[in-house]
Parts: structure tokens; C-alpha cells; sequence
């Protein structure tokens, strides 16, 4: 039998009723359990990373799922003391987990996603959690039956949950710039730019505006630069990568032309940049370039290379609008739209300067886990 604590209230006047409010006690996590759980993640973070960067999947995917047994969706808006290890941690695990998905060890795709991601071991030895109590299952158990749209979806979605306040509903508004940038560097590392572009087209509807009188333009100091420097990453990505990947030069130019967020000095080298992009890719194609692609043909028609796998229907966060900067006209992402498997993307020639999708993802990782690998701090 359970008994509820209530609390009589004497009346200081006639006109006075009583009052009787049922007083619960509400549970906090002791200051030094939270400490202790900062100290974990921040010190696991390091090996994670090193793990990573030495190419030892299982044991960085184990880490990983542990330091997501300790982190959930902060209670507000404001900067809690797992802010920093919410951003680092999902950027790590998106890098993983889409590096585990496009480049799998050994050669044996089945067995490594398999085992990375359901068991974390190739053992098949279950892992358990900090508490000791089996892992569950996680919408990534079996990554080999998801389409790339379908897999970019989910890290997407998954992303909105661990950073929106826990009693809203997620909003990309909430969605950190360094963890949609590695988001989109996975899309054009899965050849599903129009993916990426509509992550970006998402957040750009939905975040606070820089400009003049915006909550963000009242905080001063490093936070601000903080939120100035992720927005303009976020648009040299979507700018000189992504739309450029979708043959969208002229969107490009006109999106920089218009926007008024950005500081002028880093609006012109990105307008310059892509000028030079553009006209590399007018440029034809080298003869080393034909050359190259022709033995890359004649290897994969001969070579009894495996038919890559149909891309069935399936969830995913594509938009079919286009983002304007200071707009909020673009529509939230459907996670449960259909769609068809993705066209042929026009590409640029190799000839021009753009940076291969991999390559840039790749280096992304790779410079986070040398940071941490170092001991150094990673913004």
C-alpha cells in the first residue's frame, strides 16, 4: 500500500481555505554521480577515438554504445554539463557507423556490419551496459537491410532526439552545425546529396537567425562565435559540396549573393571559391582522368564484382524544398515519406577542384580522433 505525504496550510484569515497540495519528492541525480558520468565520457571519448583511428572497429563501437547508455535528451534549452559530450559523441558515432556501412574490414560486409553493430564483438559475445544489463537493440542492428537514404534517415532522426529538450518534439532547431555537417558528409559520402540538402534545408527553416535582434545576436562572446562559425561551415558544406552535387551552381551563387548572416569577408572567399569551382568543372576532362576511368570500368565489368544491392522504399529525409536564407518557408523533413531509389546525380568533371565526399569525411574523422588521440580539444 502506497501513502501520499500532504501538507495542511493554517488559514491567516477567515476569508482564508485550507489548502492541501500533494508534495512529491523529486529525484535528482547526486552531484557526484553526475561528475562521475562527465568524467567517464570524457575520458572513454579518448579511446573511442583512438580506437577508431587505429581501426579498431569493435572496440570503438562498444565504447560508443556505453557512452549513449549515459547520455539522453537534456532537460532544456539551456547548456547542461553534457552539452559538449552530446555533440562530440554523436559526431564520433555517425562517423563510425557510417564508415562501418561503406567501407567494411576484411572484406566480409555481412560479418563485420553484422557484428559491429548487433554484438560489438566479433566473438559474438553480447556487450553489456555501464549497469551490466544487455545492450538493446538499436534501428542500426541490421544496417545491411537499409538503403542509404533510409540509413541517413535514421542517424538524422536519431540526432533530433539525443539534442531536443525532452518534452518537446525534435526540431533540427535544436541540431548542433557540427553534428549536420557531419550528417551531410555522410549523405555525400552515401552519393545521396539530395539527402543532405534536405538536412540543410530543414535546419535553416527551423534555427534562431543571426542577424540583428535575434536571440542569438543578444549572446555575446564565445557562444556567439560559436553559433557564427557552425552556420557558416554549415553553408560553405551545402554551398561548394552539396549543391554543386546536384548541378545547383546557379542556387548556389544566388543563396551566397542574398545571405545577410554571414560575416562579408567569408561571403566573398565563399562566392570566389565556388566561381573557381565552377569553372573548373566548364574544363574537359583531363586524358589521365578518361584513362583511369575506362581501366576502373574494364576492372568492374571483368572482375565479377558484386551487383550493389537494390535500394528498396524506405524512410527517408529527403525535402523536396529549397532553403532561402532568413526564411522559415521549407518544410519539415517526413522521415516516413517513400521514395523511389535516388537518381543519377550530375557530377562536375573530375577535372575541377571539388573535394571527393570520402575525402572530406574521412579527414573529418580522422582530425577528430588525432585531436583526441592528443588529448587535444575538439570544438
Amino acid at each position: 500500500m502506497s501513502y501520499t505525504k500532504v501538507m495542511y496550510q493554517r488559514p491567516t484569515t477567515t476569508r482564508d481555505a485550507i489548502s492541501i497540495r500533494t508534495t512529491r519528492p523529486t529525484p535528482r541525480k547526486p552531484k557526484s554521480s553526475r561528475f562521475e558520468t562527465v568524467s567517464k565520457l570524457k575520458a572513454t571519448y579518448s579511446q573511442a577515438a583512438r580506437a577508431f583511428l587505429h581501426h579498431q572497429i569493435e572496440e570503438a563501437n562498444g565504447l560508443v554504445q556505453d557512452a549513449f547508455e549515459l547520455l539522453h535528451p537534456p532537460a532544456s534549452q539551456e547548456p547542461d554539463q553534457l552539452t559538449t559530450y552530446r555533440r562530440k559523441w554523436d559526431i564520433l558515432r555517425i562517423t563510425l557507423e557510417t564508415t562501418l556501412y561503406t567501407t567494411p574490414l576484411n572484406g566480409s560486409v555481412p560479418s563485420k556490419l553484422s557484428h559491429s553493430f548487433t554484438n560489438g564483438s566479433s566473438s559474438g559475445q553480447t556487450l553489456r551496459s555501464p549497469n551490466g544489463s544487455p545492450r538493446s537493440k538499436t534501428p542500426l542492428d541490421d544496417p545491411l537491410l537499409l538503403s542509404p537514404p533510409s540509413l541517413l534517415g535514421t542517424l538524422h532522426t536519431r540526432s533530433l532526439k539525443i539534442f531536443t529538450p525532452a518534452l518537446e518534439r525534435p526540431n533540427s532547431r535544436f541540431l548542433p552545425a557540427a553534428v549536420l555537417v557531419a550528417l551531410v558528409l555522410a549523405s555525400l559520402k552515401l552519393d545521396c546529396p539530395e539527402v543532405g540538402r534536405g538536412m540543410v534545408d530543414d535546419w535553416l527553416a527551423n534555427r534562431d537567425s543571426l542577424g540583428p535582434g535575434s536571440e542569438a545576436d543578444a549572446r555575446k562572446g564565445i557562444k556567439a562565435e560559436e553559433e557564427r562559425e557552425g552556420y557558416e561551415k554549415t553553408v560553405e558544406v551545402y554551398c561548394l559540396h552539396v549543391l554543386p552535387r546536384l548541378n545547383g551552381w546557379d542556387y548556389a551563387k544566388d543563396f551566397l549573393d542574398s545571405e545577410m548572416e554571414m560575416r562579408p569577408s567569408k561571403r566573398e572567399e565563399l562566392i570566389a571559391t565556388l566561381a573557381a569551382h565552377h569553372a573548373q568543372s566548364l574544363l574537359p576532362p583531363s586524358p589521365r582522368a578518361n584513362q583511369l576511368q575506362n581501366l576502373d570500368n574494364s576492372v568492374s565489368g571483368s572482375s565479377g564484382a558484386p551487383t550493389p544491392r537494390a535500394v528498396s522504399p524506405a524512410p527517408s529525409s529527403v525535402s523536396s524544398h529549397t532553403a532561402v536564407p532568413n526564411s522559415r518557408s521549407v518544410a519539415t523533413l517526413r522521415a516516413s515519406q517513400d521514395v523511389e531509389p535516388y537518381p543519377n546525380i550530375p557530377r562536375y568533371s573530375p577535372a575541377g577542384t571539388y573535394f571527393s565526399a570520402a575525402v572530406v569525411f574521412n579527414c573529418t574523422a580522422y582530425d577528430l580522433a588525432v585531436a583526441e588521440s592528443r588529448n587535444y580539444s575538439v570544438s
